[in-house]
């Protein structure tokens, strides 16, 4: 057919991000909005959870067990809240520059780093539990504006980062590639 299926109207300003999560017999949409809000619908129940993040959100990443999801925001920051009851775990600001663009944000396959763009065009890694910059990786020459974990790599984390000056680069901490350690 070529009309939806379901149409989700609830958000108030632009839709800027969208995840699915399927686990256990329930299926959820994560929906991020610049209007401030993450909401969650779970499709089997037909309900919709509305957090309030605060300011434009124009990015979001989930734990791979499901528990947590991270949000990028226009105020430069990125936030962890616990999914079940939205609490605010950490905040990552202090290693990547942002606030002109909306920049993408990523969690590593075994949970223990997010991976943030940057304006200045690095990557930086922050630890996910601690919330300090583990590490910043330069390379572009331009904002990067969106990066991706390898989903199922635990032992050897791969982060895929792109950006405005036309390149995707290919980072991995893998000794035999020697990229960060």
């Amino acid at each position: 057919s070529n009309e939806p299926i379901q149409v989700l109207d609830e958000a108030k300003d632009s839709v800027s991000a969208v995840e699915v999560r399927q686990s256990n017999g329930s299926a959820e949409i994560l929906a991020a909005s610049v209007d401030g809000s993450l909401r969650t619908y779970d499709l089997r129940r037909g309900q919709v959870r509305c957090d309030e993040v605060g300011d434009a959100v124009t990015g979001l990443a989930m734990t791979r067990d499901g528990q947590c999801v991270a949000v990028t925001c226009l105020d430069g920051a990125i936030r962890l809240l616990e999914r079940s009851t939205g609490e605010l775990l950490q905040t990552y600001s202090e290693g990547h520059v942002a606030g002109k663009y909306g920049l993408g944000c990523d969690i590593g396959a075994n949970d223990a780093f997010v991976a943030s763009g940057s304006e200045d065009g690095s990557l930086v890694l922050y630890d996910l539990i601690g919330g300090s910059v583990a590490k910043t990786l330069a390379g572009h020459e331009k904002p990067t504006c969106s990066v991706a974990a390898h989903p199922r790599r635990e032992w050897k984390s791969i982060v895929i980062s792109a950006s405005y000056d036309g390149k995707a680069l290919i980072w991995s901490n893998d000794a035999d590639a020697a990229r960060w350690g």
